[in-house]
């Protein structure tokens, strides 16, 4: 091998460990919670702090994990159906996870392939909807009521759309 060659895989070797240190900073130091797990196994591999945070597992405990622990008995056979078909593709969805200490959560999971320490995995990007599933439930149950109270008092209601200039009126205005 000549001195360019040397240089080269130098620097080869250089950029590959200055990438491999911002994907950890990034993976690391997300403020979300973040897994990867192995394709064909759904053993996970990683996880990082916000997950073990957020989900109240030790890195121990994650280490001894697969992907259907996270989820409720009633969801572990479709996960790993969607788990299989998804390979090779961008995923995003919503699920419900079960926390270290069996707490419910609605999740919204954004997904890809990945090669992982030489192994086909995935990683997950998590973002903790419950609080926003509370809230449209209770606007939903707000409107319900609304349309109910209406109803029954043969009270009616009228929205204008300025842009439009239609004039949009409830059931009972009829």
């Amino acid at each position: 091998a000549s001195l360019l060659d040397i240089s080269d895989i130098k620097n080869t070797e250089n950029k590959l460990r200055e990438s491999e240190a911002n994907y950890r900073l990034l993976f690391e130091h997300n403020p979300l919670p973040m897994l990867i797990y192995e394709r064909g196994s759904l053993k996970m591999i990683s996880v990082n702090e916000s997950f073990l945070k957020h989900y109240g597992y030790t890195a121990e405990q994650a280490n001894q994990m697969i992907l259907t622990d996270l989820y409720p008995k009633n969801l572990k056979t479709q996960i790993t159906e969607v788990a299989k078909k998804i390979q090779g593709h961008a995923y995003v969805g919503e699920w419900r996870h079960l926390k270290a200490d069996k707490t419910m959560i609605d999740i919204l999971v954004t997904s890809h392939d990945i090669i992982y320490e030489n192994r086909n995995a995935r990683i997950a990007v998590i973002n903790d909807i419950t609080e926003r599933k509370k809230i449209e439930q209770a606007v939903l149950l707000s409107e319900k009521q609304l349309k109910e109270a209406q109803h029954i008092a043969k009270l009616g209601n009228c929205e204008f759309d300025h842009k439009s200039k239609k004039a949009i009126w409830s059931d009972e205005m009829y």
